[in-house]
Formats: C-alpha cells, sequence, structure tokens
C-alpha cells in the first residue's frame, strides 16, 4: 500500500545521498513529500509519514532526518522549531454546528474557514479537505509565506483571523482551528529505536513538544 510506497521513497533517497548523488536524493525527497501532502492524513493515523521515517533511519540510522520531515509531525510550530520560513499549517474540526448531522456539520466548518480565507486575498493560504470532517476524513489550512516579513506578517495575521474561533468562545462558530500535529509521536517512537545515534534528536522534539504544550 501507500506506506510501503512512502518506505520506498524514503530509502531510495538515503540510498542515493550516500552514493554522493544529492540531486537525484533531493528529487526523492521531493516525492515523498507531495505523497505525504496527498495522501497521509489523520484517517490512516499518518501512517505514511511515520513508514518513511522508520526507514529512512533504518537506512541511515547516524544521518540526521530532513528538516521538513521533521518539521512535518508538527510537534511545535515553525517559530518554535527554528524554522521560520516552513509553512504554517492549522488542523479544522467541526464542531456540531449542524445539530447531529456530521454531513452538514463538515460543510458549514468547510464555508466557515472558506469565507476567512477570502477575507485575505494577498495571503498564499490554501484549504486541503480529504472525507467528511467528524467521519473520518480532515481538513488543513497551509499558508506558505516563505520567511518574507511582509508575507509572514500576512500569514500571522490570518492565523489569528482562523484560530480565532475558540467554540468556548463563540458556541455558534461551527469548526475550530488548532495547529497541526502529526502524530509527532510516531517519530519519536522512530528515533528511539536509533538512540545511540539519534538522542539528540529525540530530546529536541520531547522539548519542543513540552513547549508547545506549555504556551
Amino acid at each position: 500500500g501507500l506506506p510501503y510506497v512512502g518506505a520506498e521513497l524514503a530509502r531510495r533517497a538515503c540510498a542515493l545521498a550516500s552514493e554522493g548523488r544529492p540531486d537525484a536524493a533531493a528529487d526523492a525527497w521531493r516525492k515523498l513529500h507531495e505523497l505525504l501532502l496527498a495522501h497521509d492524513g489523520a484517517a490512516n493515523n499518518f501512517s505514511l509519514s511515520a513508514a518513511a521515517v522508520h526507514a529512512a533511519l533504518a537506512a541511515a540510522p547516524a544521518e540526521a532526518l530532513p528538516s521538513w520531515l521533521v518539521a512535518y509531525f508538527g510537534a511545535a510550530p515553525p517559530h518554535l522549531a527554528g524554522d521560520p520560513a516552513a509553512p504554517i499549517e492549522l488542523e479544522v474540526s467541526e464542531v456540531g454546528g449542524a445539530s447531529g448531522d456530521p454531513r452538514q456539520a463538515h460543510r458549514d466548518a468547510v464555508s466557515e474557514v472558506e469565507k476567512v480565507l477570502a477575507d485575505f486575498p494577498a495571503t498564499n493560504a490554501a484549504l486541503h479537505v480529504r472525507g467528511v470532517l467528524g467521519c473520518g476524513g480532515d481538513a488543513h489550512v497551509r499558508i506558505v509565506h516563505g520567511g518574507e516579513p511582509a508575507a509572514l506578517e500576512r500569514a500571522h495575521v490570518l492565523q489569528a483571523a482562523l484560530c480565532d474561533t475558540d467554540p468556548d468562545l463563540e458556541p455558534t462558530r461551527p469548526c475550530a482551528c488548532t495547529p497541526l500535529r502529526r502524530n509527532p509521536a510516531a517519530l519519536c517512537r522512530a528515533l528511539l529505536r536509533h538512540e545511540r545515534t539519534q538522542l539528540a534528536a529525540l530530546l529536541r522534539q520531547l522539548r519542543l513538544g513540552c513547549e508547545a504544550a506549555v504556551r
């Protein structure tokens, strides 16, 4: 299945890097990233990314994982993780705005996010939806800014607008947006299997997770 494809891409990228073929390795990592963005999700508990990191560390246990792959798991927001150019990603969840009808609740949540995005046309943001929220589906907003100051400021303004959907404060709003976390525990488990070479990376992920939780 797709987890196997993700694992094979990760293994191939590591093998190409060890052969001194950085461009080919970068292409394999790019294909893996595209696969994860298209098919890795909450419905499968992010099994594709978990398979990829296990395969990469098994193939090259002493090498650092690509920074984008580590950041992909979302242990902490980019500004805490030390990658200010990384996209801001927010998970969208429905909060029962349709009173017992999950499909209508899904439509209400998606519509609410789309309305907020429409108010920020100059911001490079997109809503990605798979399936039906609350019924095994998932959705997230990806805000790309590249670390450029003006774009980053716009991204933060949009993030604030999207996250201003706290159901405790506004119970009539049909959705909530929170920082996207793609099962960072799976990354920590993979790193722990290679603690002799990956202990520093493991401890960093644990620290980031704790810092994100207290903020």
